[in-house]
């Protein structure tokens, strides 16, 4: 730390150096910053991932028979000095034996090549171990599909190949929650999930000021893409939160927290309304249930559903790919009765 303040006083105006000297001294300066400065702009979920990315490298690093020294390589871009090409292949390579899904090696793959290029730009891994590097190319799909056919383990950890799909029924179980706080909290949650298509991290920030059910509608950020979005009310999300409002009168945040016993306390992160999802799907004999697979529910439904959205703010792209129901499961999609039209 003393010789960081020494190096920023030295390219305080005033002190005698030469150009060539401040320019060396800012260099060092900048490219020790490098990786901090380029995580300033990136949202918390690609900071995580990025992290444990780094960290599982960090891990097979030190697996190489006859002990690697490993240093910070989330922080410091002087730690990947001595990367090649060879110990990246390697790093894929292992993931692939360790039973890891593809996607996730791909992803992985990719946070590693934008980290050596970060190290190249603040100079400390050489040009061409960079470029080596740089022409590693993951699997794509049915290289994928050929590789998990010849591994008894294609997948590690509990996140799904495929998202759960919901019938009309089990969609309506969802929904029809008993008439008790904690009753009437999941309800608007499950309205909102699969009526409305929000993701987790979108109900999660929710306010009580969000809804006009005067004009039967509402409005919600989206943090993943920089944008906000206004939906119709669907009939019965209104009724749940009209309910929900009067008898429970939630302030500030919309959901509340609850505990074991159901009372309604606090409020909701996103790992409540993760696990009380799970928890409902439980209920109906659905098993790991997640806000994903109503996402993707609400996707499938969208052509046939009628709710209308208007974008304010900034532009956010179209939400997720649309496609109908029966031509996916082979089911007929029955709208409910009564949606808010303009």
């Amino acid at each position: 730390m003393e010789a960081q303040e020494n190096k920023s006083r030295a390219l305080v105006p005033g002190n005698e150096l030469s150009l060539a000297d401040i320019g060396h001294l800012a260099d060092h300066i900048a490219g020790e910053q490098t990786f901090a400065r380029y995580r300033e702009s990136k949202a918390p979920d690609t900071i995580r991932r990025h992290r444990a990315d780094l960290a599982l490298l960090a891990t097979y690093l030190r697996q190489i028979p006859g002990g690697v020294a490993v240093g910070n390589l989330y922080e410091d871009p002087s730690a990947w000095s001595g990367m090649t090409r060879g110990l990246v292949e390697g790093f894929v390579h292992w993931q692939v034996q360790q039973g890891y899904a593809i996607g996730s090696i791909n992803m992985r793959l990719s946070t590693v090549k934008l980290y050596c290029k970060l190290a190249q730009g603040a100079g400390m891994l050489d040009e061409h171990h960079a470029a080596m590097i740089g022409t590693i190319m993951g699997y794509r799909g049915r290289e994928g599909k050929r590789i998990d056919a010849t591994r008894p383990v294609s997948r590690v950890g509990e996140k799904k190949a495929k998202p759960t799909r919901l019938s009309i029924a089990q969609v309506k179980a969802l929904i029809n929650q008993p008439s008790t706080p904690q009753g009437r909290r999941d309800q608007v949650l499950m309205c909102l999930l699969l009526y409305h298509g929000l993701r987790c991290e979108e109900v999660q920030l929710l306010q009580v000021s969000s809804f006009d059910l005067e004009k039967g509608e509402f409005h919600f950020v989206q943090p993943k893409v920089d944008g906000e979005l206004r939906h119709k009310l669907h009939l019965e999300t209104y009724l749940a939160l009209k309910a929900y409002l009067e008898q429970d009168q939630p302030s500030g945040a919309l959901l509340f927290g609850s505990r074991k016993d159901g009372r309604l306390t606090g409020t909701m992160s996103r790992s409540a309304i993760n696990q009380r999802v799970h928890f409902l799907g439980e209920q109906i004999g659905l098993a790991r249930l997640s806000p994903h697979d109503t996402g993707q529910t609400h996707s499938l439904n969208t052509s046939l559903g009628n709710n209308k959205c208007e974008r304010t703010k900034r532009e956010a792209p179209p939400r997720r790919p649309i496609c109908q129901l029966s031509t996916q499961c082979g089911l007929p999609w029955s709208r409910p009765e009564g949606l808010w039209s303009e």
